[in-house]
């Protein structure tokens, strides 16, 4: 075969194929129940946020989480930046939920957006399903989202 058949076999092989960046095929997705059972734990969550009760709130979420314990000094970095950000912004005002979205139907990540006096901050909890339900196994918040 010449170069020049070989190129036209290649450029005739692109157009059949698939367009380059197709959306995947999605194969786990999260039933209802799931958005609604993982929405029940960080609507909770947040609530104590509210309350003031930071350390108490990041310290009850991460004894759930072995792997999240493991991270003491994240955690206690996490508190001690909130703590920091109600000081200055002041303590949560009110949430509203922004979003779920997911990576499979394991892994749920939660948005919030909160108001306080001065600002707007929002806080991201990713769950994942085990065996013995719904944790969470990543906590953020950002000022700049």
């Amino acid at each position: 075969m010449t170069k020049f058949a070989l190129g036209l076999v290649a450029f005739s092989t692109l157009l059949a194929s698939p367009a380059l960046g197709a959306n995947a095929e999605e194969l786990s997705v999260p039933t209802p129940v799931d958005f609604r059972d993982v929405r029940t734990k960080t609507d909770a969550i947040i609530e104590r946020l509210k309350t003031g009760a930071i350390e108490e709130t990041i310290t009850d979420v991460a004894k759930e989480n072995p792997l999240l314990l493991e991270r003491r000094s994240d955690l206690q970095s996490l508190i001690n930046q909130f703590e920091s950000v109600t000081q200055t912004y002041g303590a949560i005002e009110d949430c509203s939920p922004w979003e779920q979205s997911y990576k499979s139907r394991l892994r749920i990540t939660t948005t919030y957006i909160c108001q306080h006096r001065d600002s707007l901050i929002m806080w991201e909890f990713q769950t994942d399903r085990l065996s013995r339900g719904w944790i969470v196994s990543n906590l953020r918040f950002d000022g700049t989202f």
